[in-house]
């Protein structure tokens, strides 16, 4: 079955092939252009909107990631807290160079490094109200969580504007066991909705 990724990042294709080994999906970047207005209350909500409007589109399951940016050190509050407005500041969209300014600048306000983390949310549309989300569980919000650093270290990488400014944080057997359970769930949550689905549309 072959399953449309509402993004032309192939960053985030990369990332979620792994999860739909084996569910007997192909999962490939959509060709179409995702023009919706990503007003929801957390990453899974927006997640959602973006596969509503990819599966109306294109006639076909589709599957769309969203994530939120927050600063571990600052209250979630705080107006510098980027929330799911990740890429916009102050109202204006910024372009991948304007981002990177804007959060080195944040850095260098904390002596050169911030800790950071995404979270995600996931979304599968199946076309007709058939949808099903998946928002990070609190517990697992560390799973990706970085220093954000005031020096540039590499050229910027279209889709993935931040990791030049990113360090992760070290790999160690309690890290590694909490990104390896997240994983998991994250594996159950897409195969059991496909089979859901599967099972539905052709019992």
């Amino acid at each position: 079955m072959e399953m449309i990724l509402a993004s032309h990042n192939p960053g985030k294709l990369a990332h979620l092939k792994p999860f739909f080994e084996g569910t007997g999906c192909e999962l490939r970047n959509c060709d179409i252009e995702i023009d919706v207005e990503e007003n929801g209350a957390d990453p899974a909500a927006n997640a959602l909107i973006k596969a509503e409007y990819c599966a109306e589109k294109t006639g076909l399951p589709s599957v769309a990631e969203d994530s939120g940016l927050y600063f571990v050190e600052l209250p979630m509050d705080d107006p510098r807290q980027p929330g799911l407005f990740v890429r916009r500041v102050g109202g204006k969209e910024l372009t991948y160079e304007e981002m990177v300014g804007h959060y080195r600048s944040i850095a260098r306000e904390f002596g050169g490094r911030v800790l950071a983390a995404w979270y995600d949310g996931y979304a599968i549309s199946f076309g007709k109200g058939k949808n099903t989300c998946f928002l990070m569980p609190e517990e697992d919000r560390m799973v990706w969580a970085f220093w954000l650093l005031d020096e540039q270290k590499e050229p910027i990488s279209p889709g993935m504007p931040i990791d030049c400014i990113s360090e992760w944080l070290p790999r160690t057997p309690e890290r590694e066991k909490l990104e390896n359970d997240y994983r998991e769930k994250l594996t159950r949550y897409f195969y059991e909705a496909i089979r859901q689905y599967k099972e539905q549309k052709w019992n």
